[in-house]
């Protein structure tokens, strides 16, 4: 017996039917950084149509686009009942920090079940932590614009945006998005710090998403470029932890754009919720905006992590933050897929760690 867990969460401009969240074909790219990506992780770079790839030009190219993006909700994909063998793991967090490099203390995890569930809207301040590195993402694909949500996260290239594998890459098949942008702080159609782009070859997935569409591994990190000789967090003051490899049971802040009604994609959202339940969805793979479902064989891994929240297309990547005091917290977990009352992420574990790993340095 197998149920629907709901759609991935990408988005599409002008509501016209898609041809995937990517292209049609998968492209594996060697990094042109320190040194090549990790056994199980594939890198690559951003396709650009913009001939004039200046500050004031790609925010210019943006400004014209981000407002247009809406949802687009796919299919549900179907969830395999028995639970596969769960490898050994330690785990591991990497602080919040400052633009001064001041490491931010926080206190232990919360249980599930221990605050009142809720979704409220982020109002600001948008100077402040939580405004400036949360933000959301864009790309095209011929004449029409996605968006996706995505959380900037400590790390020593002091630029890595940690997110959802579909708002970097299509999946199976297909290969890394283009004209890639992260606007941290955006909202009301205001991207207050500007629109960065992906570095050249600052892209990552893990292959066990890119070849086989594995919900599961449904997990990217993107290294962005430096604007007027500045990194990411030196702009905007500071970056969120992460952690892995933590209890599946949490209680979590969960960050989002959400795109489709009743949202518009110009507010950023919160859902604290608990864990609720545990889930293994099939591989998937997405061609003209439908799932082909199972592909590439049975891939095991941690199940996706389920929780209380109607944020709708656009969330995608949005972080699930834990320990989270109002201003700082871990990211534990994306917005991967939902139905409208529930919200799955994957689960980070040792693959989404060896991913934080291949992008952490790159620059």
């Amino acid at each position: 017996m197998e149920k629907g867990v709901g759609w991935v969460l990408c988005a599409l401009a002008l509501g016209a039917l898609a041809t995937g969240c990517g292209d049609k074909k998968e492209k594996q790219a060697g990094a042109k950084g320190p040194k090549a990506p990790p056994a199980g992780v594939v890198s690559g770079s951003s396709p650009s149509t913009q001939p004039n790839k200046s500050p004031a030009a790609v925010d210019a190219f943006w400004n014209a686009r981000a407002a247009r993006a809406q949802a687009f909700l796919l299919p549900a994909p179907r969830i395999r009942t028995k639970a596969p063998a769960q490898p050994k793991t330690k785990a591991r967090i990497v602080p919040p920090v400052t633009a001064a490099g001041d490491k931010i203390s926080l206190t232990p995890p919360l249980k599930a079940s221990s605050r009142k569930e809720d979704r409220v809207e982020w109002n600001g301040p948008w100077d402040g932590p939580t405004g400036s590195t949360v933000g959301r993402i864009f790309w095209t694909e011929g004449k029409y614009v996605y968006s996706c949500s995505g959380t900037l996260v400590n790390s020593e290239n002091q630029s890595t945006v940690w997110t959802a594998g579909h708002c970097v890459h299509g999946g199976a098949g297909q290969t890394f998005h283009k004209d890639w942008v992260f606007a941290p702080g955006y909202h009301a159609g205001q991207a207050p710090y500007g629109f960065w782009p992906a570095r050249p070859g600052g892209m990552f997935v893990l292959k066990k998403w890119s070849r086989n569409g594995s919900l599961l591994f449904d997990l990217g990190a993107v290294s962005v470029a430096p604007r007027n000789g500045q990194t990411l967090m030196a702009t905007v003051g500071g970056a969120q932890g992460i952690t892995f490899n933590q209890p599946a049971s949490q209680f979590f802040y969960d960050f989002g754009y959400p795109a489709d009604k009743p949202y518009d994609g110009e507010h950023l959202y919160i859902c604290r919720a608990g864990t609720q339940n545990r889930q293994y969805p099939v591989n998937v793979s997405v061609v003209n905006g439908k799932y082909v479902a199972p592909i590439g064989g049975r891939i095991d891994g941690p199940a996706t992590i389920g929780i209380t929240c109607d944020m709708t297309g656009g969330a995608s990547g949005g972080g699930w933050l834990v320990s989270y005091d109002g201003t700082w917290g871990w990211v534990d977990s994306v917005n991967s897929t939902g139905n409208g009352q529930m919200m799955w992420g994957p689960y980070l574990g040792n693959d989404a760690a060896t991913l934080f790993n291949a992008v952490r340095k790159y620059q």
